[in-house]
């Protein structure tokens, strides 16, 4: 049938909104594809713009399969997820890799045998990488080669999170030499890292040696059973001329009782003139812990707060969120603050996110932040599943909506396996999937 060159037409850019609205769904997206020539790029944009590979069922040789059978595939990969575990990965992973030249976000699960048998030239065909995340175990300090092959290679990066569990390689690195690797990060002019507790064995010799100026967040997650969080306390300042945000993640910590890190970092906290938001991944039984904590923070320049609070089978602990608040309305610490984000996060499968609305009244007087307010600071309580922001009144019995605009935050990739989509919080703007 020839269409009446009359009939009115739709814009093509309200075909987009609603692909768009569609970009998770990757069945109709799938049927979309197949509706009209004009609907294909963005269906591809939304189907192939992050790709994951697990080690098991051979999805990464179907993927090879793929891109040498279609080539113009590879355009639209913007998010590569690959687990380079077994040596037949290897062949092909580096035969994608000269196809991928839109990868912006590479993310890299490894034992250090098989990296060793990648070189540096079978890398540079991937391209323009600005976030690469390097996870796995190794019993060899080889891994630090590996490492310099791969900052050399993808010199764009600015965004570097970095997994590394060294098993039993801790005596054999004290005497390394960290030199090459020192200058390989230092090129790369990053702007944020995030670090396990166990990578720091790597990350803070290269700070001693060289510095960085550029890092504004640093991120640190909590995996191992012991440790060294004296690290932490002394990496921040070698970031000091640049960090505006650290954020920690105890939300692994399998311990019952967390470290006292944050009384700790205190005077490095002073040292980075800087530094003025704060993010702390806690449980929901800790919350007194850490407001014992915050009473040993003084003289500090930190104006946000944001605490995320994983919420199990001790939802009845946020009646001790009236003693932190407590602390927080003392103006001998955190002078500064300006706004406080607590967002709720049930961590449980069974544990609903009305389950948790609704318990709330029992544990959270409606007038609880009333002394922040009048101290002037901003406060926004919300849950995980829900952005819209809530705040008590006192002319209400119950929950209010907040009427402000809420923080947006940025999407996240799963980090060594935890889901947290909701990690590390910061503010940006709205942009397309």
């Amino acid at each position: 049938m020839i269409q009446d060159p009359t009939s009115p037409k739709l814009a093509p850019e309200l075909f987009d909104i609603v692909i768009d609205f569609l970009h998770d769904d990757h069945v109709t997206l799938h049927n979309c594809s197949l509706t009209c020539r004009a609907w294909l790029p963005s269906c591809r944009f939304h189907l192939f713009r992050s790709v994951s590979t697990p080690a098991e069922g051979g999805s990464l040789h179907a993927l090879n399969r793929l891109i040498k059978r279609s080539p113009y595939i590879s355009q639209y990969i913007k998010e590569l997820s690959v687990e380079l575990s077994v040596e037949s990965e290897i062949l092909p992973f580096v035969s994608i890799a000269g196809h991928l030249e839109a990868v912006e976000v590479l993310d890299i699960k490894y034992n250090s045998s098989t990296l060793e048998k990648i070189r540096p030239a079978d890398l540079t065909g991937i391209e323009p990488v600005r976030t690469l995340k390097m996870s796995g175990l190794t019993d060899s300090a080889t891994i630090i080669t590996v490492f310099i092959n791969f900052f050399t290679v993808f010199r764009h990066v600015q965004e570097l999170w970095l997994d590394t569990d060294l098993c039993y390689t801790y005596p054999i690195l004290e005497k390394y030499n960290f030199d090459s690797l020192a200058n390989s990060l230092a090129a790369l002019h990053l702007r944020r890292i995030q670090a396990s507790d166990t990578a720091l064995e790597v990350l803070l010799p290269c700070l001693r040696l060289r510095p960085m100026d550029d890092v504004v967040e640093f991120r640190v997650v909590r995996e191992s059973m012991s440790p060294r969080y004296d690290q932490i306390s002394e990496a921040l300042p070698f970031m000091a001329q640049s960090l505006e945000g650290f954020v920690l993640n105890f939300i692994n910590d399998r311990r019952r009782d967390p470290d006292d890190l944050v009384v700790a970092a205190n005077d490095s906290f002073k040292a980075c003139p800087l530094l003025e938001r704060l993010v702390l991944y806690i449980k929901c039984r800790d919350i007194n812990h850490f407001a014992d904590q915050f009473q040993c923070i003084t003289d500090t320049q930190i104006r946000y707060i944001d605490l995320i609070i994983g919420i199990h089978d001790d939802i009845e602990h946020l009646q001790c969120m009236q003693d932190l608040v407590g602390v927080l309305e003392d103006t001998s610490h955190f002078s500064l603050l300006h706004h406080l984000s607590i967002t709720l996060r049930p961590n449980q499968p069974d544990l609903m996110v009305e389950d948790v609305r609704k318990r709330m009244p029992e544990f959270l007087t409606p007038n609880i932040f009333d002394g922040l307010r009048v101290r002037g600071v901003m406060v926004t309580l919300k849950l995980t599943n829900d952005n819209t922001p809530i705040r008590w009144t006192k002319h209400h019995t119950g929950l209010a909506l907040n009427s402000c605009r809420p923080l947006i935050y940025s999407p996240i990739v799963p980090f060594h396996g935890v889901a947290m989509a909701d990690l590390i919080p910061t503010i940006c703007l709205p942009h397309r999937h």
